[in-house]
């Protein structure tokens, strides 16, 4: 049996109320028995960042070592990722704004109409509303492709409609 050193340690309340909540919960025997199921993890994270040095780190110094022509200079790094970005974004700047919401729409704008109040509920927009309208679906669209489906949330901004994952 090994044998044990008694510590007395402070630990912040956070962290306490959580060792107490472990031990309460039936999850550990003891406060000692979660500082120390900590410590075994901690040694185990050390463990693997030593055997990720020791062995791909390592690899990839010898590897340059042997061939230093693959080495990047800071400049060409910059440039690579200067590249993608650009490369990204001129994905984003050649997106296209969606058609008008309605053919209704189409025609008011066209004839030179004034929507009403009663189309604001329909979804006919003019003017600076279009403009939003077109701007949010073409984030809805954005965020369908990146995190689901969207919606127009109720709650109105200064800004303008706020836009909700569901």
């Amino acid at each position: 049996m090994p044998s044990n050193q008694q510590f007395n340690i402070s630990l912040p309340d956070e962290v306490a109320k959580v060792v107490k909540a472990k031990v309460a919960a039936g999850e550990y025997a003891s406060e000692s028995d979660v500082v120390q199921e900590g410590l075994r993890s901690l040694f185990a994270r050390d463990q693997a960042f030593e055997d990720w040095l020791a062995t791909d780190v390592a690899a990839a110094c010898d590897e340059l070592r042997a061939d230093p022509n693959q080495v990047l200079s800071i400049d060409q790094v910059r440039s690579m990722i200067a590249a993608e970005h650009e490369k990204a974004m001129s994905k984003v700047r050649t997106r296209t704004l969606p058609a008008a919401p309605s053919d209704e729409l189409d025609a008011k704008l066209t004839s030179g109409d004034q929507a009403s109040e009663s189309d604001a509920g329909s979804g006919v927009h003019t003017g600076r509303e279009l403009e939003k309208t077109q701007s949010v679906t073409a984030l809805k669209g954005l965020f369908k492709s990146t995190v689901g489906p969207v919606s127009i949330g109720d709650m109105k901004t200064a800004s303008g409609p706020t836009v909700r994952q569901r």
